[in-house]
């Protein structure tokens, strides 16, 4: 149920099912790690930390820790220990390319000509799992790269993002028939009027297309004189209307001021809203860009900021990224690939 309402985006529901879990059961080492997931998600890294090491304490052998617990070591800065924790993630699974690709992401000297043959070697094997056809393509392209090999470079980018695709395609046929098609349809509110004083509210919207600097946008507001809290892509307006459209079985999203207080009381209890910030906060959803119109009617005060960027610099930053690569890692049982190739996803944005 929680692995479920991971996918769903529903976080907090999903936290409550492996507490749950890891109550009835609680030396469950995945639960533990799966639970690290959600915390981070849901912009808690230290709550995150605590799961992984517990994790490894009921496991020592659960890679899928190891590699999340480097993520969390790089999302704050602590690079050594991020390369200790994927190095053990490789050792514990040295045919499961996805940690190469993040200690590739570490140490610039790590791609060498002994990783190169051993990648290659994988990706030769018929038997191989196939989210290594992903990451070991974008693996060699890096290679590649480096050599000034360009177009040996892009034949291996094609391979990874056409493999990439052939994973998750039916995901990606319903992600297109929703951008182009459903959120077109979803029902426009009244104009609304004013409930608890939410036309105080004034969020800084950051949308654009990925690899655009939204985040350094993002880092320069929060970087002045004033505290302005930041959000998270998981946390704000489309998870929220996902789950509406899931809840009501249908586009049309009810009433438009019930709308907004409970959006406003997602924000609240992420800590964003508060009156010390002149209740101003951040969401660097760029999926945001869907719902221009709705948040001009729930948020008249608020401000977006549409990110541009040399539209050709974007697509091949794009391209020459693994923007999947971001995700963190849940983990049933630690040799059950199919089940985390099923589970594996992009988290941070498109």
């Amino acid at each position: 149920m929680g692995n479920l309402q991971k996918e769903l985006k529903e976080l907090e529901q999903a936290k409550e099912s492996y507490l749950q879990a890891i109550k009835i059961r609680p030396d469950f080492a995945s639960a533990q790690n799966n639970l690290g997931l959600v915390f981070s998600n849901l912009g808690d890294p230290y709550s995150a930390m605590e799961c992984y090491k517990k994790a490894l304490e009921l496991d020592p052998k659960h890679a899928g820790a190891y590699n999340n617990l480097g993520r969390l070591y790089t999302e704050s800065g602590e690079l050594e220990k991020a390369i200790e924790s994927h190095k053990m993630a490789i050792k514990l699974e040295p045919q499961n390319l996805v940690h190469t690709y993040y200690l590739s992401e570490l140490d610039k000297n790590f791609l060498n000509s002994e990783v190169k043959n051993k990648t290659e070697e994988i990706l030769n094997n018929k038997e191989t799992y196939r989210i290594n056809l992903v990451y070991g393509n974008f693996l060699l392209s890096r290679y590649e790269r480096n050599e000034k090999n360009y177009e040996k470079e892009f034949n291996y980018l094609i391979k990874a993002h056409k493999n990439y695709f052939e994973l998750k395609k039916e995901k990606f046929e319903l992600g297109v028939k929703y951008c182009f098609n459903d959120v077109l349809q979803i029902s426009k509110f009244a104009k609304l009027k004013d409930t608890n004083n939410n036309n105080k509210i004034k969020p800084i919207f950051i949308i654009g297309v990925p690899r655009c600097g939204s985040t350094l946008i993002e880092k320069i507001i929060g970087s002045g004189k004033k505290s302005i809290p930041m959000g998270e892509e998981v946390v704000g307006l489309e998870p929220f209307i996902n789950k509406k459209v899931l809840e009501k079985k249908s586009l049309n999203l009810g009433d438009a001021g019930s709308f907004r207080d409970e959006l406003v009381s997602i924000y609240k209890n992420r800590g964003l809203i508060d009156e010390k910030s002149n209740f101003i906060f951040t969401d660097k959803s760029l999926n945001n860009f869907f719902y221009l119109e709705l948040i001009n009617e729930i948020y008249p005060n608020a401000k977006i900021i549409n990110c541009n960027r040399n539209v050709l610099s974007s697509i091949m930053s794009i391209f020459q990224n693994n923007l999947t690569a971001h995700c963190l890692l849940p983990q049933g049982m630690r040799h059950n690939w199919r089940i985390m190739e099923i589970c594996l996803e992009g988290w941070t944005g498109p």
